[in-house]
């Protein structure tokens, strides 16, 4: 990774976004960070510009970019219906990705979920693997993929399922082992860390990063 890049994040103020946000500003690597998205982050910076948008713009314009961190991504309840859901953790994510690529940008990074498989019966691991696979097609240098399990951390609001999962993932991480592995829960801020070492590792084409591996990547 060249010694100053641009960044642009989308979906800054979630669970993921907020960590990642904190982690690029406190990285001198990054000498601007422009955010994208329906709310403004509640936190101000020299070297960061918020961008409002509501993501529905026929060309959605995207300030140029060297990395888009992608952290886009709801639940089928959140959105309300499949269609819903589909039109942001599908639409949205690959609308963004194709702006950002026209606006300079040669990597994207961008969370997925394990599980994902365009051919699953399972709504969301198929809008997931159908993500996947239209990011790829994209035109950039390199595609860095994070298929985190669970995602462990402090949320703003939290489901009644989210917290039995947190609380369940204390209980059953340790005994996920192997092949399983990669089913154990995952620390918001670890997921941060995996998607700035995405940028910075040196490859070209794709890399998918779970379980174990997303520790590993961290930068």
């Amino acid at each position: 990774m060249s010694s100053k890049r641009r960044a642009l994040l989308v979906g800054a103020t979630g669970l993921v976004g907020k960590r990642l946000l904190g982690r690029l500003l406190d990285d001198d690597a990054y000498d601007r960070i422009n955010t994208l998205g329906r709310r403004v982050p509640n936190v101000e910076h020299e070297r960061a510009v918020h961008h409002v948008t509501d993501f529905w713009e026929p060309d959605l314009e995207v300030p140029p970019t060297n990395v888009l961190f992608c952290c886009l991504g709801t639940t089928i309840k959140d959105a309300g219906s499949p269609a819903a859901f589909h039109s942001i953790d599908f639409e949205l994510v690959v609308n963004t990705a194709t702006s950002a690529a026209a606006a300079g940008a040669d990597t994207l990074i961008v969370i997925s979920s394990v599980g994902a498989d365009r051919e699953s019966k399972n709504l969301y691991l198929r809008t997931k693997g159908e993500m996947e696979h239209a990011v790829t097609r994209l035109n950039y240098k390199k595609c860095g993929i994070v298929r985190p399990s669970l995602l462990l951390g402090a949320r703003e609001r939290l489901r009644p399922t989210e917290q039995l999962g947190k609380f369940a993932a204390h209980i059953v991480n340790p005994l996920l082992i192997g092949n399983l592995s990669k089913y154990r829960g995952v620390d918001a801020d670890v997921v941060a860390s995996a998607m700035i070492g995405l940028d910075r590792a040196d490859f070209d084409g794709i890399r998918i990063v779970e379980g174990n591996d997303i520790s590993a990547s961290g930068a």
